[in-house]
């Protein structure tokens, strides 16, 4: 069942769901204690309700903000940070709006108090959701695919996160393709280091036909791609890149500069 993508994804909304919970009921039982009685009108079920929705959602939102869901991405540090960050917002802005609807303003011993509480969540539900997270998405076992640069300076930094990824072995890719595709089917994921365009692409392919889950290295020529807007002509897709004022004065260089019938571009 582990290996169920659906049941994946079903574990990792319920832990979301466990700390947003969580939080909410923690600011349930503070606002319930000593903001609620002091209100100048009394609130009923339906205001407590939208207290605890208002709470909810921008803690939520912040999380989502400040990257405070990422379990997959983000050491245990790094979560806490931005879930720590998130509920700091959450609880000023929360603290303006009990102040507003109690037409002064109210004394932040409480949420100063609340907000401890709320670290205290944090640390404990980063931790356990990390474990369950690693539990659900072992380490991949990865094939290292690399070409004439040395690639020691990538797997270091990739042996930093042995949570996630784990090279287990390497091959160069000028290597037979048998031999390259039969290491591939071997493997559940591969990392592609800084090899040829057309060697590259037909590896990601070859991935993609076997479900293999591919890392690619990306050249000069994708991140520059990767900013670029789509434009539809016609019935094809193109990708549009817009001109920066750094090439555009180039072209105008090599436009006006001549020399004898030919026409020579300048640095």
């Amino acid at each position: 069942m582990r290996e169920s993508r659906a049941f994946r994804r079903i574990i990792v909304l319920l832990l979301l769901a466990i700390v947003i919970v969580a939080q909410t009921y923690i600011f349930w039982y503070f606002w319930n204690t000593h903001y609620s009685q002091g209100m100048t009108r009394e609130f009923f079920f339906k205001g407590h309700i939208v207290m605890l929705f208002v709470y909810g959602l921008m803690f939520t939102i912040f999380c989502n903000v400040y990257g405070a869901f990422k379990l997959g991405s983000l050491q245990y540090s790094n979560l806490v940070f931005s879930q720590i960050l998130a509920l700091l917002f959450t609880n000023f802005i929360i603290y303006l709006q009990i102040s507003l609807l109690s037409l002064k303003m109210v004394s932040p011993a409480a949420i100063i108090g609340m907000g401890f509480d709320n670290i205290l969540c944090c640390l404990i539900w980063c931790g356990l959701a990390i474990k369950v997270y690693r539990w659900l998405y072992p380490p991949r076992d990865m094939l290292l695919i690399y070409s004439d640069r040395d690639p020691d300076n990538l797997v270091k930094k990739i042996k930093t996160r042995q949570d996630k990824y784990m090279i287990t072995e390497a091959v160069h890719c000028d290597e037979p393709v048998d031999k390259v595709r039969k290491l591939i089917r071997k493997h559940q994921a591969v990392l592609v280091c800084d090899i040829p365009s057309g060697k590259r692409n037909n590896i990601v392919k070859y991935c993609y036909m076997y479900d293999k889950r591919a890392y690619v290295t990306p050249k000069l020529s994708d991140i520059i791609l990767i900013g670029a807007g789509q434009n539809t002509m016609f019935d094809s897709s193109c990708a549009q890149r817009a001109q920066t004022s750094c090439s555009s004065g180039r072209s105008r260089r090599r436009q006006n500069t001549h020399f004898g019938g030919y026409s020579r571009s300048s640095s």
